[in-house]
């Protein structure tokens, strides 16, 4: 016997509901990884090109890369359903 459109649609739930977990995740790290190349990109440059890097604009950068770091895994730890990956 077919199944009623509402049988079907809450069947399907859980799986819509994982989906959009998976994609809120990649979502995250996508942002949380292009984020922190912006934050590292000028310090690996003067690297690169062996050039001396000023102290306090490298400090100030890798503390807000460290900020950038604790709230992402402080927001993935408080996310319901995301697997802890983005804190890898």
């Amino acid at each position: 016997m077919p199944q009623s459109p509402t049988q079907t649609a809450s069947s399907s739930e859980p799986e819509t509901y994982d989906a959009i977990d998976a994609l809120v995740g990649y979502l995250r790290r996508f942002l949380l990884e292009a984020r922190i190349g912006t934050l590292l990109e000028p310090i690996f440059d003067h690297v690169q090109h062996g050039g001396v890097n000023d102290e306090s604009a490298t400090q100030g950068a890798l503390e807000e890369l460290a900020d950038v770091l604790h709230r992402a895994i402080r927001g993935a730890a408080q996310a319901p359903g995301d697997d802890d990956e983005t804190a890898t």
